[in-house]
């Protein structure tokens, strides 16, 4: 199922997710990597933020299986 993104001004429709990260090095970003070679990233406004965006498209994935 796809999934629309969105963060400002950019939005991006995700339809295979295969890994999401939140970097060692950036707590505030979220790493979305697809079959595409280069991850999609979202930088959010807090760490919190972060995790959230994390833990939801974590459940997505689940929900996928």
């Amino acid at each position: 199922m796809a999934r629309i993104f969105t963060n400002g001004n950019v939005a991006i429709r995700v339809h295979d997710i295969v890994a999401v990260d939140i970097p060692d090095d950036d707590a505030k970003c979220v790493a979305i990597y697809t079959q595409h070679p280069t991850p999609f990233t979202f930088d959010c406004k807090s760490e919190q933020a972060a995790q959230s965006l994390y833990d939801s498209i974590v459940d997505d994935m689940k929900r996928e299986l």
